[in-house]
Order: structure tokens, then sequence, then C-alpha cells
């Protein structure tokens, strides 16, 4: 039996509407368009996002504050998502980005029933993902709920290094150097990751880097940043920084 039982909209089933692709071909753009769409908003919307508690406060990443859909609902579970379902006569209910739930098989398992219980209340479910992470290896969660989903909408690019093939792989680089395979999978935008400079771009199969450690530039540049908070802590304590021989 299903952790959910919403109440029922209509008599009949809505559907499973799934946005994928990998990171910067405009799955947010096509939820927003479709979330926007004046028939859409008539007959309600929910959007939901997926946030992180922190503090008794719900956090997102910073690059995504400006750029969300007006009237988004931040959730750091998909309980959340079901209480707020609840309680409105929406018949849209959108949620971005929910390969963020892998971080939590609980999350997981609860977020597949939580389509399945709006499917079967007569709402329509837009959801969003990434198809892959930065390794290259599937989301579990993406690939079980894509077999269900009554509607697939998938974008693609083209790989940022040889401009030729699609590009199905968010590649993930700390200072332009490609990040190793045991790096974590989930990061958040935080002074930690703004220091490692990380940034990503879309490569294909081919272009595609996950090295099983760090390169020689990347240990190097790793040094002169372990060097520098060094010296910001000493700073910081009224030391002074020991002098190089």
């Amino acid at each position: 039996m299903s952790r959910y039982q919403l109440p029922p909209i209509r008599q009949t089933p809505g559907y499973s509407h799934a946005v994928i692709g990998n990171m910067g071909t405009g799955k947010s753009n096509e939820m927003h368009r479709l979330a926007g769409a004046p028939n859409r908003r008539k007959e309600g919307v929910l959007f939901f996002f997926p946030g992180v508690a922190e503090r008794d406060k719900k956090v997102v990443p910073a690059s995504r504050i400006n750029s969300m859909y007006p009237g988004t609902i931040i959730v750091t579970n998909p309980d959340e998502m079901a209480t707020q379902i609840a309680h409105s006569t929406a018949l849209n209910v959108f949620a971005d980005e929910q390969h963020f739930w892998e971080q939590n098989p609980e999350h997981v398992a609860a977020f597949i029933e939580l389509v399945d219980a709006v499917v079967w209340s007569g709402r329509r479910f837009y959801w969003s993902a990434l198809t892959k992470d930065f390794r290259g290896d599937p989301w579990q969660m993406v690939m079980r709920l894509v077999i269900d989903a009554d509607r697939v909408t998938k974008f693609d690019t083209t790989c940022a290094v040889c401009g030729e093939a699609p590009a199905d792989i968010p590649q993930r680089l700390s200072f332009g150097q490609p990040v190793p395979r045991n790096h974590p999978r989930f990061l958040t935008d935080s002074v930690e990751a703004n220091a490692l400079g990380l940034t990503y771009e879309a490569r294909c199969r081919g272009c595609h880097q996950c090295p099983d450690d760090w390169n020689d530039m990347s240990k190097a540049i790793q040094a002169q940043i372990d060097a520098a908070r060094q010296q910001g802590r000493d700073e910081a304590l009224g030391r002074s920084a020991p002098e190089s021989a």
C-alpha cells in the first residue's frame, strides 16, 4: 500500500511527463514554459524545487535563486511535497531537479510512490532531472521513473570539446582539470566549492574524463589552496606564517 493517499481531484488518472537531459540543455526553461501556459495556470500549478535543511532554513544553490519559477516551493523531502499537494486543488504539479533525491534512498522510494499517487489522483506530474552524474553513471531513480512516464522529453546538446558528438555527461572540472571518480557525487554552491574552482561543461563519451586520482596539475593547485587556507587561519589567530627556507 502506498504511503501517500491523495484526495482525488478528477475521476480519471492524470499522467507523468519526464523532462530529462544534461546540464544546460534547457530542462528548467521547458518546465517554466509548460507551467506558464495560460491553460495550465488557469487549472492551477504547484512548482517544487529540492532544498537542503540547514539551521531551520531550506537552502538552495545560490546559482538557482534568481532563475526559479515564480512561487516555487522549496521542499527537503517528498513528504513535504505530498502535504502541499493534498491541500491544493491545482491540477498541474511540477518538480525540478529531482535527481537530488538520490542523496537519500528513503527519499528515492518516497518520490517514486508520490509520482504514482499524484497521477492516480487525477493530477498531471511534470518532473525534470539529469540523466547521468559527473562520472557518467546513470541516476537510478531517473531510469526507473522514465520507464513509467507517460511522456518523455529529452534535451541534448553538443560536446564542448569536440563540438560534434551528442553530450550526455556533465563533466565536472576543478580549475579546468577533471575531478577524480572519488569526488563527492553531490555538491551545492558553497565557499568550499568556489575555492575549488568547480565548473561544469557538457561532454560526449569520448571526451569525458573521470580519472582515478587527481592529475599532477590538480595536485599542485590543491597544494596552493591548502597553503592559502593555512595562511588565512594563521593570520586569523595572529600567528605569522613560517618563513620559507
